[in-house]
């Protein structure tokens, strides 16, 4: 009889032992749980936000992206060299215009013309060409150009009223 109530409570302890082991271990994993969300979350928000950013760019960028204006006969440029700025206090400022065939004359710091072709270059191409003149001369030269004016279009409509 002790022994069929030693067996009993033993297996009686067991069961409570096994009772309160699992009600420990689901609060132990739950709190587990809860450490390694409340860990990433920073992150998932970060992740979301960078997303919306992401999507706001690409409106920003498809309204930014139009085609760069390519020179033409009759644009009046204005190309400004600042190299000589700091040693000198100077800005050369050129204006030139675009002419019929498409070249632009442009005088060069070593005192020589060169004829350069304008026409279908953008204007950072046209930059990048007349750094490269400019270089020949002086050491990291400041160019830059602008459009002061832009060339006219006409428009011809032929047929009958």
């Amino acid at each position: 009889m002790k022994n069929l109530i030693k067996k009993s409570q033993s297996v009686f302890m067991k069961y409570e032992e096994k009772k309160l082991s699992t009600k420990v271990r689901y609060p132990k994993y739950l709190a587990w749980l809860l450490f390694f969300l409340l860990l990433l979350h920073p992150f998932v928000l970060a992740q979301s936000q960078t997303s919306q950013d992401k999507d706001i760019g690409k409106i920003k960028l498809r309204a930014v992206l139009t085609p760069p204006y390519v020179l033409g006969p009759g644009d009046q440029l204005t190309v400004i060299d600042r190299t000589l700025r700091e040693l000198f206090g100077q800005v050369e400022r050129y204006d030139l215009v675009v002419s019929g065939d498409g070249y632009i004359s442009i005088p060069l710091p070593d005192g020589t013309q060169e004829n350069i072709l304008a026409a279908g270059y953008t204007l950072d191409e046209l930059s990048g060409e007349i750094r490269t003149l400019f270089s020949k001369t002086l050491r990291n030269p400041l160019v830059f150009v602008q459009i002061s004016r832009y060339r006219p279009i006409n428009v011809y409509i032929g047929g009958e009223v």
